[in-house]
């Protein structure tokens, strides 16, 4: 049944890089990556959508330890924020996630 068929992505960003830059490789065994001088905040997203087009609210983890509830005071049901050191994904995380989803 289309309403049991869900499709997940998580994706992983720096904030403030990749904007404005281009690779360019000849040597497609070569590994593409852009080397970066400066530390940048790093982000996840979790998203899922089923067949039959329900969509779950999009998680946003956030680098850090822990976050001020204040600032997203003014968010729906659409954005959970969490964060972690890393600013991806890790197992508590995903715990959390498949909890939500279940529901």
């Amino acid at each position: 049944m289309p309403c049991d068929i869900y499709n997940y992505d998580e994706i992983g960003f720096r904030i403030g890089i990749g904007e404005g830059q281009w690779i360019l490789i000849l040597d497609l065994n070569r590994p593409r990556y852009i080397r970066s001088l400066c530390d940048r905040e790093l982000a996840s997203a979790l998203k899922a959508i089923s067949d039959d087009g329900v969509v779950l609210s999009l998680w946003l983890i956030l680098q850090g330890k822990r976050h001020m509830v204040s600032w997203f005071e003014n968010l729906s049901d659409v954005l959970t924020i969490i964060v972690s050191d890393s600013g991806y994904l890790n197992n508590e995380i995903a715990y959390k996630w498949l909890k939500h989803f279940e529901k």
